[in-house]
């Protein structure tokens, strides 16, 4: 059986020739990729990709086959698209951040929390922290506050001030 992942979200129509903009949820290394799927009831459906121009890591726009005018895109528009399991390494960076999920987050050596969601942009990953007296924190994932990722003792090591934390958690 088919396993799929996602992989990213058809935004919205760009052009009147129905290429739609899409952001991706992990980096495209592989921009040779010929097809993506879209869930229909139970089913996943395939979208034939005509082009693929890549705008950064995590946006391209995509010319779908089948679909020649706007008004036709969209009826894509807002609709997360797919992947076959098996075919993620050879277009995506396969370290998702999703599997940072339920991750331990450490400041220095004192347990502040776990990591509940992660959000991207077209510039960065941001971790969203619930901390131990049910707050929420927002950390960008970058060098400047993560120090270290360890995946086997399923932590996430960072260096924040108190003040950082008291401005940015809610």
């Amino acid at each position: 059986m088919n396993s799929f992942i996602k992989i990213g979200t058809i935004l919205k129509t760009k052009g009147f020739d129905g290429t739609t903009l899409v952001t991706l949820d992990a980096a495209l290394i592989d921009s040779t990729i010929k097809a993506v799927f879209v869930e229909k009831g139970t089913m996943h459906s395939p979208l034939i990709i005509e082009k693929l121009t890549k705008i950064d890591d995590y946006t391209v726009h995509i010319k779908w086959a089948n679909y020649s005018s706007k008004e036709q895109a969209q009826a894509l528009n807002n609709r997360e698209i797919f992947i076959n399991e098996t075919l993620l390494g050879q277009f995506f960076d396969e370290e998702l951040s999703e599997d940072l999920v339920g991750y331990a987050v450490y400041n220095l050596d004192e347990n502040i929390g776990e990591v509940i969601a992660i959000y991207q942009n077209n510039h960065q990953e941001t971790l969203e922290i619930k901390l131990s007296n049910d707050k929420l924190l927002l950390v960008p994932l970058i060098d400047e506050y993560v120090i270290t990722i360890d995946d086997d003792k399923i932590a996430i090591y960072v260096q924040l001030t108190e003040e950082y934390i008291q401005l940015f958690s809610n």
